[in-house]
């Protein structure tokens, strides 16, 4: 044991011996009635051994240590920690020796199943759900784990949420339900399962954006034409005055704008400012969407609220070629 300890102080050793998971050196500290080392706290990181072997993925270190300390299993939130970065097997050491499957981490911010969700598969979200975790726990944000999940994992881990009774519009602080989260993730299977699922295609977050505002943003074309097909409002406005078709103006590709305009999206409608999608898009230098917007109908000659036509958009910004192709079609 001395040769162990020289020129380290207990804690460190034991910590060390926990990551690795040297069982032998373990139980050597623990026998020799190291007691305070058991929740002892590494100075550097403020983690106890436990923490060292939830960390090194070490299952029987961590069984061997909750057997040492539970009244530490109980109390802390080392679950959310394992459920983030460890294993199967350390988080079931650590349901089987008292850890709350609903503790909240450090100052309250999420539960060991938003961990999961975001960082882990299913196997150890199954694990939690099985042992009693609230599926539909918000975390200090609002966020549910099945947000989560539709924005850092995908289709498994969602589905096996919604199938364990997951609310699919649950909302976050900001009114987001789960399909905004999955837009923003731009992950195209997640939102398919969503919307197959029976998520609210309509629903506004706080500043009115849709999932259809979204889809068009980032040119998701397929999610665009699932959306409408599910019946999303072509023409839903933002708190702005948006458009989908304003948010889609604004891209370089103009798919997005092809799958609104052929399902009947109105080319002149102005948001809160005058302005319409020829306008943004003139304003970015977006010729090929100016093209096809005029093509489509789009009038050249509106004003916005500032008394400011497409070309002038064009002008302001030194976008010539697009401001030549404006004038070309004729400007009263």
């Amino acid at each position: 044991e001395e040769a162990l300890l020289q020129g380290h102080d207990k804690t460190s050793v034991l910590a060390d011996a926990a990551y690795r998971g040297d069982l032998q050196v373990v139980k050597l500290l623990l026998d020799k009635a190291c007691a305070t080392l058991r929740d002892a706290r590494d100075g550097a990181r403020s983690y106890t051994p436990i923490h060292e072997a939830v960390r090194g993925k070490q299952a029987e270190a961590c069984r061997v240590l909750c057997a040492a300390a539970p009244h530490f299993v109980k109390k802390t939130y080392i679950l959310c920690y394992a459920a983030e970065c460890s294993t199967l097997d350390v988080c079931k050491v650590l349901i089987d020796s008292g850890a709350s499957v609903n503790s909240k981490s450090f100052c309250g911010w999420y539960t060991p199943l938003h961990s999961a969700a975001q960082y882990q598969g299913t196997d150890v979200c199954k694990l939690l759900i099985d042992s009693g975790a609230n599926i539909n726990a918000k975390d200090i944000l609002g966020f549910t784990p099945l947000h989560k999940a539709a924005q850092y994992q995908g289709t498994d881990v969602c589905k096996l949420l919604i199938d364990s009774g997951a609310l699919i519009d649950a909302t976050d602080g900001d009114d987001n339900t789960t399909l905004h989260s999955a837009l923003w993730n731009k992950d195209t299977l997640a939102c398919k399962l969503l919307i197959h699922s029976g998520a609210n295609v309509n629903c506004k977050n706080i500043y009115g954006t849709t999932p259809l505002h979204i889809a068009a943003q980032y040119q998701d074309t397929d999610v665009c034409k699932l959306l409408i097909d599910s019946g999303a409002l072509i023409d839903a406005k933002d708190n702005n005055g948006n458009t989908p078709l304003h948010s889609a103006a604004r891209n370089k590709d103009t798919h997005a704008c092809k799958v609104l305009i052929h399902s009947g999206a109105n080319v002149n409608c102005k948001n809160n400012y005058g302005t319409t999608p020829l306008h943004i898009a003139a304003r970015a230098g977006k010729l090929l969407t100016v093209s096809l917007l005029t093509k489509s109908g789009a009038d050249v000659n509106i004003r916005d609220n500032s008394n400011r036509i497409a070309l002038q958009m064009a002008q302001l910004r030194n976008h010539n070629i697009v401001a030549r192709f404006l004038q070309q079609l004729g400007i009263s």
